[in-house]
């Protein structure tokens, strides 16, 4: 199962299970075996290599519970906020609703230019605790860059916006779907693998973002993370583009929240459909 998966994890050997002394290793081989009949093949990369003293931990995933959260958007048909707090979404354009094999209704994104779901105010801003989540498959790689899938968008027109970005997105410098802000931009996904359904989730705690794609944490940032644009964000959510550009992304999105809190790992480990305990990033 790990050895599907496109994005870079954490992978962890246990060296004590391995039943021997090991004052007497000098040498580990890390490979593949296999039995029977070969019927995949691929490239695996390794990098970053280390060795700890202490032991394994697993993170078990953990259904969050509805603490914190300001909307929810499941896209069955209508444009409703689920959560309770009545904060519904008024489509653009000419945004629909489909039926895929895999997750069922979902909200569908033609593209083109000025085709979103206006969220509006969430009553979060500025410095404020965060967590964006939702799932989303892009129709094709021609994604204009910085193009908005899901999340605070900003409350001004034009080239900039003033650092008012805070989502989930097409990426400019280094190219993909990943997470985004004025200034600041990591991939999750590659153009190819954003083709493919996906989840994909950012937190923000008033000084550190995280960011996650289905459900594992991929990094933490503080040093490159442009905390004065984050402190100037408006509260302003839109789906599927942002309201200082007209590209709109065209592809499919479903089951988008947001929470006023930092969803724990477990959490959005849930979310990203992880249902059996992983490793705990050292």
């Amino acid at each position: 199962e790990n050895i599907r998966r496109t994005a870079w994890q954490m992978w962890y050997i246990d060296l004590a299970a391995l039943g021997v002394s090991l004052n007497n290793v000098t040498e580990l081989s890390i490979g593949f075996e296999h039995s029977g009949t070969v019927v995949g093949q691929g490239v695996v990369y390794f990098d970053s290599i280390r060795l700890y003293s202490h032991d394994r931990q697993f993170i078990t995933p953990t259904e969050p519970n509805t603490v914190g959260l300001v909307g929810h958007w499941q896209f069955d048909g209508n444009y409703n906020d689920i959560s309770g707090n009545g904060r519904n979404g008024t489509p653009v354009g000419a945004v629909s609703f489909e039926a895929d094999p895999v997750i069922g209704q979902v909200l569908s994104l033609p593209g083109g230019d000025d085709q979103f779901v206006d969220i509006g105010s969430v009553g979060i801003d500025g410095n404020m605790p965060r967590t964006i989540a939702c799932w989303a498959k892009a129709d094709n790689t021609d994604i204009p860059d910085w193009t908005l899938i899901f999340g605070f968008t900003g409350d001004v027109t034009g080239g900039g916006g003033d650092g008012s970005h805070f989502n989930i997105g097409s990426l400019g410098g280094p190219g993909g779907v990943g997470a985004h802000c004025w200034g600041w931009e990591e991939t999750i996904f590659s153009d190819e693998a954003a083709l493919d359904w996906h989840h994909y989730a950012m937190t923000y705690d008033g000084t550190t973002i995280q960011y996650y794609g289905d459900g594992i944490l991929m990094d933490t940032d503080t040093g490159k993370s442009n905390l004065r644009d984050i402190s100037a964000s408006a509260d302003r959510v839109h789906v599927g583009s942002r309201i200082t550009q007209t590209s709109s992304f065209p592809g499919k999105v479903d089951d988008a929240q947001i929470f006023n809190r930092v969803l724990s790992d477990a959490e959005i480990a849930w979310l990203g459909g992880v249902i059996k305990p992983f490793d705990k990033p050292f």
